[in-house]
């Protein structure tokens, strides 16, 4: 049986999880991602403005790795042998015969410590509900959004 790492439980990599969970005779699967939770990133704009509940948003991969049949393993990947075929986690060292990185993405500050002290990125339902608190809270007076994509937009419009 060949052994598939998958690093990250985002859309792809929960998605390529439970596709070839499917295939238990020829596959083991295991999933290695540092979040213990799946986050449905296209609505957490709506936990700002629309009242929507966190827990809507959120899904326990360990819960998801249970239904679908693969392994899960809450932890983060220090370092990759792609020569040998293993992945380095803080406790040890897994063998794989295949590997899909599908680790996602995070928020980049540019190097800006002010900025990255200062304002609140939207990567899970945990900074979702920090901006929804300090929004909320009338901490501020104004806002100052720097992206201009779908999640810059629907925030602007929900605030």
């Amino acid at each position: 049986m060949k052994k598939i790492i998958i690093i990250g439980c985002g859309f792809a990599g929960s998605s390529a999880a439970r596709k070839l969970a499917r295939l238990k005779n020829e596959f083991e699967v295991t999933v290695i991602d540092r979040k213990k939770t799946f986050d449905f990133l296209p609505a957490l704009p709506d936990i700002v403005g629309r009242g929507m509940k966190p827990g809507f948003l959120s899904f326990p991969i360990e819960l998801l790795a249970e239904k679908s049949g693969f392994d899960f393993m809450n932890t983060e990947v220090k370092s990759l042998d792609l020569q040998n075929n293993f992945v380095m986690t803080g406790e040890r060292k897994i063998n794989y015969d295949y590997i899909l990185i599908a680790a996602g993405s995070e928020t980049n500050f540019y190097n800006n410590e002010a900025v990255k002290k200062h304002a609140y990125k939207l990567d899970s339902t945990e900074d979702a509900v920090r901006m929804l608190r300090a929004i909320d809270g009338n901490k501020y007076d104004n806002f100052i959004i720097s992206v201009g994509g779908y999640t810059g937009v629907e925030i602007a419009s929900n605030i």
